[in-house]
């Protein structure tokens, strides 16, 4: 408005894009836990049309708001599902390909027979 001395805030769980803007519309909701996007916001115009935030993949989560990027799980871990929120969501799961310390072997698979069993241990023999 013009004559304004100060910035107003945007409601909470939004924000703009940038310093300096002149209107309620301009902020924009912050991507949640568990997603991110370019700017950590959604319905932001880009080249590419409006964008919105995604989801953290399988073997990634974000426990913040409006984040850029998601965190891989460590060692070997993986979270089984999209949109997780907290590394507490990343386990071992057996037949994923990805040995973590829990498990003597991981071949992809959890079928017997070929070194490697269900429960991704090192099968005798």
């Amino acid at each position: 408005e013009p004559g304004q001395q100060a910035c107003l805030p945007c409601q909470e769980g939004f924000n703009t894009t940038q310093r300096g803007a002149k209107a309620a519309g301009e902020c924009l909701e912050k991507c949640k836990p568990g997603s991110f996007s370019k700017n950590g916001l959604s319905g932001f115009a880009s080249p590419d049309g409006v964008e919105q935030c995604d989801e953290c993949g399988v073997g990634t989560y974000q426990p913040e708001e409006a984040k850029t990027e998601c965190i891989p799980c460590p060692d070997g871990k993986s979270t089984g599902k999209t949109g997780s929120v907290g590394l507490e969501e990343c386990v071992s799961i057996c037949g994923d390909g990805r040995r973590s310390s829990e498990e003597e072997c991981d071949d992809g698979n959890t079928y017997p027979g070929d070194g490697c069993d269900h429960e991704c241990k090192v099968e005798g023999g």
